[in-house]
């Protein structure tokens, strides 16, 4: 059978993207085993990398390769996300799971034949044991945020995409901050003022509802009565857009002069990617040592990557949470570390970080924190904690 129809006989119904269907016209499935057990016990055993969950792996290993459908698909998306890139990696689609140990964790096998070569990678970038060890012990983090979410541990898509940080040997952990070697991505361009250090985002190409905190689209903004378009432009002198101010987008086309202004951070650049893990301390002080440590680190295992700009999407970053918390909070601090815009957003991503899950009925979320009270406060009267995006504007990346 083709790709497509493998694809459809493991319950795949999402599109498969055009590279994975080209690399599949030249794959030739030499029907050795999926799923090398002898790798997972080496893992295992190196770096305790499965910890608890190592028995229902082991387990689901040996039905997958008693199960000739789910070996075939294991096999080719296994060797494609192998020499795919990150990007490509990430579109691949895991199959939905049935409930059972063996598609709870089918998705981790498509991913194992690249755990032995990150590994490597990371070492030849001059990370010491004890870094490393560290992040490897990010695989049974995963894995337990799945048992606490749908009661059961495995790899749902979510954590497919993550553990693909892992396995390119991208993503690094300094001062318990998470960051990533990375691009710009399409949203924004960045203009600093020459003279002052000022940083403004001006968002490429969207629609606004006519307050300029929400775009539209955004959970509770699918409609607006009035909106504005916004485009960045530029040509030899100037640039020219809708500036954002203190996370508002203006409504006002303003001319910003090329004498004066400086395009620091366009789509495609080098960056960082700041990711903040439960628990990481946010304290202006631990923002600054990580950002500093960081870029070093950057200079040091990634010479590749040029940039100095720290990059960061996040709903710790919706300034509706500085108002629920108040100025002194420890997030509201991490908030003024930023220059930011708002995204297009559906609201979700809160319930993952600052919960466990979302509920069936938001009045049966819990109330643990006084964080979580607010939240909750907030959904109950038809509020959402939105996706921000910015950059970080700490000395260090000057």
């Amino acid at each position: 059978m083709n790709l497509m129809e493998l694809a459809a006989s493991v319950g795949i119904t999402a599109k498969l993207p055009e590279k994975m269907l080209a690399f599949a016209e030249t794959y030739r499935d030499n029907g050795a085993v999926a799923c090398d057990l002898a790798v997972v016990e080496a893992l295992q055993r190196e770096h305790n990398l499965f910890g608890q969950f190592i028995d229902p792996i082991m387990r689901a290993g040996e039905a997958i390769n008693e199960n000739e459908t789910l070996s075939a698909w294991v096999r080719v998306s296994s060797q494609y996300a192998l020499q795919a890139d990150f990007a490509d990696a990430r579109s691949i689609p895991v199959p939905p799971t049935d409930g059972t140990e063996t598609m709870d964790f089918l998705p981790l096998f498509m991913l194992l034949p690249q755990i032995p070569v990150s590994i490597a990678q990371y070492r030849d970038r001059g990370f010491p044991e004890a870094e490393l060890e560290d992040l490897l012990r990010g695989y049974q983090g995963g894995i337990s945020i799945v048992r606490n979410q749908t009661g059961r541990p495995g790899v749902n898509q979510t954590y497919f995409n993550w553990f693909i940080h892992y396995t390119k040997a991208i993503l690094f952990k300094t001062h318990t901050l998470q960051f990533e070697k990375f691009t710009m991505p399409l949203g924004a361009c960045w203009l600093k003022n020459k003279e002052t250090g000022e940083i403004i985002p001006f968002v490429l190409n969207a629609v606004f509802c006519d307050d300029g905190k929400h775009r539209l689209g955004s959970a509770g903004f699918e409609e607006c009565p009035e909106t504005f378009q916004v485009l960045f432009e530029e040509d030899e002198e100037n640039y020219y857009g809708y500036p954002t101010y203190d996370c508002v987008v203006s409504s006002q086309r303003e001319t910003f002069p090329k004498t004066k202004w400086e395009c620091v951070a366009r789509p495609g650049d080098d960056c960082l990617n700041m990711h903040i893990p439960k628990g990481a301390d946010i304290s202006r002080e631990n923002m600054t040592k990580a950002c500093k440590s960081a870029l070093e680190i950057v200079a040091q295992r990634y010479p590749e990557c040029k940039g100095r700009l720290i990059f960061c999407a996040s709903w710790l970053l919706d300034p509706t949470l500085s108002e629920l918390l108040g100025e002194n909070s420890k997030i509201t601090s991490f908030q003024q570390s930023f220059t930011r815009y708002p995204t297009k957003d559906g609201g979700t991503a809160v319930f993952s970080f600052a919960f466990t899950r979302r509920p069936a009925d938001l009045r049966d979320l819990p109330e643990d924190t006084s964080l979580q009270r607010k939240i909750k406060a907030h959904y109950l009267n038809g509020g959402y904690i939105y996706g921000y995006s910015g950059i970080y504007t700490g000395s260090e990346c000057q």
